[in-house]
């Protein structure tokens, strides 16, 4: 059992690795030309390194500390990362390896976008056996709960930090606040499919948003 859920993950890995590569390499072609660096990729995979490692409460807690990285090296502007936030959770797979490619892309081509999406996947691949087990032996101990307990509060500041500033950084008028509502109250009463409240934006944002 525990071999196939060792070969289920694993699976599951190589496969958003090969849906974040093929997609988002070619998505912005904005990247640097003739100027790429050494430590331009090192810093990358430093960087996303850090966001796989510490980057708790999933895709959305690993957000965040992309944004910082991105805007503190001048990767990109807050509008750039807002955009590929958007696209990253318009495409399948997790956004850490989305933004991992967008970014990695832009930064240093192709090269940046394979490091960082490396970088971006190996601390949580590794955390997460060790994780699986140490949980798996040890949930009832009353430390292994208070450890539980106290993070869950932190995601919540983290994600809750992350919707502020992506608001911040959007457009906000009758069309968005109802976009807004309606999606909430989809997600949260009707339990619709987040894919398709995604869908319902890409479109009324390509009728009705093009400013």
């Amino acid at each position: 059992h525990d071999l196939s859920l060792l070969m289920y993950f694993i699976i599951l890995y190589i496969h958003y690795f090969q849906i974040a590569i093929v997609i988002n390499i070619h998505f912005f072609d904005n990247t640097k030309k003739g100027d790429i660096m050494l430590s331009d990729i090192l810093k990358l995979g430093w960087e996303f390194f850090k966001a796989g490692l510490l980057g708790y409460g999933g895709g959305t807690g690993i957000v965040q500390m992309l944004r910082t990285a991105a805007i503190s090296n001048n990767w990109m502007n807050e509008g750039e990362f807002t955009d590929a936030v958007t696209v990253s959770y318009s495409l399948p797979g997790p956004v850490a390896t989305q933004l991992a490619g967008i970014i990695g892309n832009k930064v240093a081509g192709a090269a940046g976008a394979v490091v960082a999406i490396v970088a971006a996947i190996i601390p949580s691949l590794v955390l997460m056996f060790i994780c699986m087990w140490l949980y798996s032996s040890y949930k009832d101990v009353p430390f292994v709960k208070g450890i539980m307990s106290g993070i869950k509060p932190v995601v919540c500041a983290i994600i809750l930090l992350v919707a502020l500033n992506f608001a911040k950084a959007s457009s906000v008028n009758w069309l968005t606040a109802a976009l807004f509502a309606l999606s909430f109250i989809c997600l949260y009463y009707f339990k619709i499919s987040p894919g398709w409240m995604i869908l319902l934006g890409i479109t009324a944002g390509g009728l009705f948003l093009r400013t």
